[in-house]
């Protein structure tokens, strides 16, 4: 039933499909990350020629974590970029680990970074307005936060570009300040208990930082694990809720 779904799908792009087999075929269960490596330039094709009653199908994890990561395919290496419909407005303000840029759209906040940060998107075509309402409130409430004032945000955020990365994000806004979780605790929290990679892909996208609180995040056994901006700042920024928030959890 398998290679007859693939015949089928290989009419809209055999040569696809045909990369997908030879990928397979190559890969045994201890050559995964290699999989991982040598797929990435056809996720995209992938994600639009396999049925998406592949993913279910009794063929081990394989399926799983090519569903996983056909999913992040889609996404574009910024969420601001994806939501960049209609007018766009940001702004610059400082902190204490460096200056930050917040974007807004009609739909909410879009994006949250540091100035130096790698996916920092193109904001060429954004307009520059230190005195739009929710970027005021974005700048009040990271002002708070540092000041040790502020756990929880309150900031209208844009809708996350896809399903399963609305669910991360919303596992993500459940662990508060003071308090981490794992990449694979959360994966099981967003019902994708295989997905733990896929996650972490989610996290290492996250436009929002602090605010989708993705530094919270660590690997197995305590490992500090990645964060977009900068291990350091992910050291800082616990440090930060340990001082402020840890004792009033214990």
């Amino acid at each position: 039933m398998l290679c007859s779904r693939m015949r089928a799908a290989a009419s809209t792009s055999g040569w696809v499909v045909g990369q997908v087999i030879t990928l397979r075929r190559q890969i045994a269960p201890t050559g995964v990350k290699k999989m991982f490596s040598a797929a990435i330039p056809y996720l995209p094709c992938i994600r639009m020629v396999i049925p998406s009653g592949l993913y279910t199908q009794p063929s081990g994890a394989w399926w799983a974590y090519v569903a996983n990561w056909a999913k992040l395919a889609a996404w574009p290496k910024s969420g601001v970029v994806m939501n960049m419909a209609g007018r766009v407005v940001c702004t610059a303000f400082d902190t204490p680990l460096g200056r930050m840029v917040a974007v807004a759209g009609e739909a909410g906040l879009l994006g949250l970074y540091f100035d130096d940060q790698e996916d920092l998107p193109d904001l060429a075509l954004a307009e520059e307005r230190a005195e739009h309402p929710l970027l005021v409130q974005a700048r009040r409430e990271m002002e708070e936060y540092f000041a040790g004032r502020r756990a929880v945000f309150e900031l209208p955020l844009a809708p996350a570009p896809s399903a399963f990365q609305q669910r991360v994000r919303n596992g993500l806004c459940a662990v508060g300040a003071g308090q981490v979780t794992t990449y694979g605790d959360l994966a099981r929290a967003v019902d994708s208990p295989r997905g733990f990679r896929a996650v972490a892909q989610a996290l290492g996208r996250n436009p929002l930082v602090i605010v989708v609180p993705c530094h919270r995040v660590l690997a197995h056994g305590g490992q500090i694990g990645g964060f977009s901006s900068g291990l350091w700042r992910k050291h800082e920024l616990l440090a930060h809720e340990a001082r402020h928030w840890r004792p009033l959890l214990e």
